[in-house]
């Protein structure tokens, strides 16, 4: 049959059923009885993918009306059709997300101690973790942070500073690296060369790669 609504009963002896739709290969309506013997009811797609079959939450029953599920639906088995795996793409977002701008900064951090000073590393976590600097994409999956936003930081980091940015500027690295290199280098998005000149100051480089 063609669904047209969520409005189907699951029977008594079972814990799960699919009603499939004529219309749509592929998507069906799913109802699952719950820990508290609730019908929960769901909209999702089946395809095979790689050799393997793979299902999909569309979405809630609750949420989506059979049209707009049906819709949705289309959209992913078209993928489907054109080669892709919704299913896998969506794991790898999903684990992408995990890896914010924020967890990568800690694990920098962490790498950190004990390796640098103390006042060092007081520095480096006010820069990339704690001051304003950074705050606008720490949530940001790494994946996703682009060149322009790191450089519109470190823009936005001089501007603060009253200090101008240069491609290469002169200054006593304990300065320079935590404001404007380190920014760029954890998230491999900026390089810093140090040049020693004799007199504790290093002339660093500062490369947006574009």
């Amino acid at each position: 049959m063609r669904l047209t609504t969520a409005d189907v009963e699951l029977p008594s002896n079972k814990q799960e059923q699919f009603c499939w739709d004529a219309g749509l290969r592929g998507f069906a309506l799913r109802l699952r009885r719950g820990s508290d013997g609730r019908v929960i009811r769901q909209w999702v797609v089946q395809y095979r993918a790689a050799g393997r079959q793979r299902r999909m939450i569309v979405g809630s029953a609750e949420t989506l009306t059979a049209a707009e599920a049906r819709k949705q639906a289309r959209r992913l088995l078209a993928r489907v059709e054109l080669g892709e795996d919704p299913q896998a793409d969506k794991a790898v977002r999903r684990e992408r997300d995990e890896h914010s701008l924020r967890a990568v900064v800690r694990d920098f951090l962490d790498s950190k101690v004990g390796n640098i000073k103390p006042r060092s590393l007081e520095l480096l976590q006010f820069y990339l973790l704690e001051g304003p600097h950074l705050k606008p994409l720490l949530g940001v999956p790494v994946d996703k942070v682009a060149r322009k936003d790191i450089a519109a930081r470190l823009l936005a980091a001089s501007k603060a500073s009253s200090a101008a940015v240069c491609t290469v500027v002169s200054a006593p690295a304990h300065r320079v690296a935590p404001k404007m290199g380190i920014l760029g280098m954890a998230t491999g998005r900026a390089r810093l060369s140090p040049r020693g000149n004799g007199y504790g100051r290093l002339c660093v480089r500062l490369a947006i790669m574009e």
